[in-house]
């Protein structure tokens, strides 16, 4: 099989999603293999391949082949959720194609052959609109510094990997939203803050709202202080992960604090 000829694809495997219902897909539709604890890329539809941008065959290709650590820890977790409960699983993701941000909601499925277990992917469009792609090495206009915004909010799994994040993210650490997604906020963090920002988001995941000032690493680079607020997102009785609050602190706030 190959991404060539995907009428290749074993019909015996997937009986009831024909490969030519999968190859003529306009949503993104994959194919991995659950083998040794790697999941392994058996198939890709051309909509998948031009998704992704990828240049060649994604056969026997693994998850962490593709894509960066951490966006790949990302994705794992739900593909290893997806065969552990044997259970449909979806979530949202941001991604970006030719200078353009569009979101996207991805389901896997998981399928039980004599041969192996298979999870079929299929990544369709969350919404038809796309919002234009803004650079962010590009300067602001320093008349226009007073329309900066001082605070962002964003959102956490459980596992501290960011799911989502409001604009104004942009002017306060530097990244776009998308770019957030699928990272941990671990990553964001000089190491000498690490131990600390973690017992503060372990509190918060047994229930408690906490407030404390951190450094950030900027995109720039440079090393920046932060008020952080974190509260635990509540659903059903139980925390399925967290809400924050980023703002940016004023030079007596930082002096004083």
């Amino acid at each position: 099989m190959s991404l060539n000829h995907p009428n290749r694809f074993p019909d015996n495997i997937l009986y009831r999603f024909p490969s030519s219902k999968l190859h003529n897909s306009k949503d993104g539709v994959f194919v991995l293999e659950l083998l040794d604890h790697q999941f392994i890329y058996k198939y890709a539809n051309p909509a998948g391949v031009d998704l992704l941008n990828l240049t060649e065959n994604v056969e026997g290709k693994t998850i962490d082949d593709l894509f960066p650590p951490f966006e790949a820890a990302f994705l794992k977790k739900y593909y290893y959720m997806t065969a552990s409960t044997n259970q449909i699983t979806t979530f949202n993701s941001y991604k970006r194609s030719h200078q353009r941000i569009g979101t996207y909601e991805t389901e896997l499925t998981p399928i039980k052959h004599s041969d192996g277990f298979y999870i079929l992917t299929i990544i369709r469009s969350h919404s038809t609109n796309f919002e234009q792609f803004t650079n962010p090495l590009i300067l602001k206009n320093p008349t226009n510094l007073n329309e900066q915004k001082t605070s962002a909010e964003y959102q956490l799994d459980c596992d501290g990997y960011f799911l989502k994040a409001n604009r104004e993210v942009e002017d306060i650490i530097g990244y776009l939203p998308f770019e957030l997604v699928g990272t941990n906020f671990s990553q964001l963090l000089p190491f000498n803050e690490l131990f600390k920002v973690k017992q503060y988001f372990q509190q918060v995941l047994e229930g408690q709202s906490v407030q404390f000032k951190t450094e950030l690493v900027h995109k720039n680079g440079q090393l920046v202080t932060f008020k952080l607020s974190l509260k635990p997102d509540i659903k059903n009785g139980k925390i399925k992960g967290v809400t924050g609050k980023v703002e940016k602190m004023l030079k007596r706030e930082v002096v004083t604090s």
